[in-house]
């Protein structure tokens, strides 16, 4: 059965999923290491109202995700400026709120929405548009994400000492939200925002816990690597795994993320 996976009809839909996955290495890690963990999350449940918005104004509900989830990435730092609020409290305000927002629109107006398709994706559904868009977006965030690259990590490190290097922190922060507010834009059509959203946290946090017992791992360019590379591992056995039996793409690989979580979890110490 795995001649599948060199199917024309499967190609588009493996070759997205590889893309996310590799981009989400180092973006992850950098979640993971400003504590932003609940970002993706949020995103999440905010991008679903904003699918239930652009289904009212005609538009494809990928359009509204996509839209909601850059104007949130460039708002929420000023957001917190503003309000003089932490992120995750900001975050903890919005999910359920979003949600709560989506659900009463969807009730009163009686859209048809397909939360599920959403949520999960529809990986196999990816056309040669959807990969050009991808490619060119993950082009944008890497260069993006190269150029602060070196920034971000003085700040994970202390953001004191960035400040007496007298680096703009808050333009990186903008710019470090942006790039995961686009990132999530790409994935969120084909990939849906439970993937994605375990595409950026699952991986980072595996590979942070096995810094801990591994010397080698703790250069942050080799666990952004890492986490890369474990989150190909992960869409290359959910693939196989949906094909083999007859399982949503999207479902199968967020599985393959948690289980392999658990599994780190158990044995690294």
């Amino acid at each position: 059965m795995l001649f599948l996976l060199f199917d024309p009809f499967l190609a588009n839909a493996l070759c997205a999923a590889v893309l996310l996955a590799c981009m989400s290495g180092p973006l992850g890690c950098i979640t993971v290491w400003k504590g932003m963990a609940r970002f993706g999350e949020t995103f999440a449940h905010v991008a679903l109202f904003g699918a239930v918005i652009a289904v009212l104004g005609g538009m494809l509900p990928s359009f509204g995700m996509a839209a909601v989830a850059l104007v949130l990435s460039l708002l929420l730092p000023l957001l917190a400026e503003r309000t003089r609020l932490p992120i995750d409290s900001l975050l903890g305000i919005l999910a359920p709120g979003s949600v709560a927002l989506a659900l009463v629109l969807t009730q009163w107006t009686g859209l048809a929405i397909d939360f599920e398709a959403l949520l999960f994706g529809e990986l196999l559904t990816t056309t040669p548009r959807d990969l050009a868009t991808i490619v060119a977006g993950i082009t944008a965030t890497g260069v993006l994400l190269a150029c602060i690259w070196r920034a971000v990590l003085l700040d994970v490190l202390s953001r004191d000492l960035a400040l007496s290097e007298g680096l703009p922190v808050r333009l990186y922060d903008l710019m470090t939200t942006a790039a995961l507010g686009l990132f999530i834009a790409l994935g969120v059509r084909v990939a849906g925002l439970l993937l994605i959203n375990a595409f950026l946290v699952v991986p980072a946090s595996c590979l942070v816990m096995l810094s801990r017992r591994s010397v080698f791992l703790r250069n942050p360019e080799r666990m952004a690597v890492g986490a890369a590379l474990l989150n190909i591992v992960c869409v290359l056995v959910g693939f196989v795994v949906a094909l083999l039996a007859d399982l949503p793409a999207g479902a199968s690989i967020c599985a393959v993320l948690f289980l392999v979580f658990c599994t780190m979890s158990l044995c690294v110490r």
